[in-house]
């Protein structure tokens, strides 16, 4: 989570304390001394029934909860905050990638050439019906690393750290 979120986060939370105050039921107006009486009165008096109301000006959804108000305010009703820490996945270079594919087609087991129609379903029949091999290699014919890789990505990974580097 940024900072950017925590400032979002902290400020949803500040406004429906404003509204919301914790230590008065919301349902029947009642002030308590601490928020542990507050919470057994709810759970004793009003059967958990929903107290809190979304405070959007076109939406009256209940919630039960001051978390659920909370994520639906920021789900629902704010801009998404722009996130820094996703960082896009490096990938290979199209000339790599086509390298790889021409060796190792990503739809068809590199053990048994059986073809699926997506990669997901690759993973799942190795893992399934070859435990414990390794059948990628290094596709570059000079490489230093003669190590074998369980699956596409870890070879993928090597090409990115040891050969696209160069190409």
């Amino acid at each position: 989570m940024n900072h950017i979120d925590i400032d979002k986060s902290h400020s949803i939370l500040s406004l429906i304390d404003q509204i919301y105050p914790p230590l008065l039921c919301t349902l029947c107006d009642t002030s308590f001394p601490s928020l542990a009486a507050s919470q057994h009165h709810y759970h004793e008096q009003h059967k958990k029934r929903p107290r809190y109301v979304c405070i959007h000006a076109h939406c009256d959804h209940p919630f039960k909860s001051r978390g659920a108000l909370r994520f639906h305010l920021s789900r629902s009703h704010l801009p998404p905050s722009p996130s820094v820490d996703k960082v896009k996945k490096p990938s290979l270079s199209t000339s790599a990638q086509s390298f790889l594919n021409s060796i190792f087609p990503p739809l068809e087991c590199p053990c048994c050439h059986q073809v699926f129609n997506r990669k997901t379903n690759v993973i799942k029949h190795l893992s399934e019906v070859h435990p414990g091999k390794e059948p990628y290699r290094c596709i570059y014919p000079q490489c230093a690393h003669p190590r074998l890789y369980a699956t596409r990505e870890g070879l993928v990974y090597h090409i990115l750290r040891v050969h696209d580097l160069l190409l």
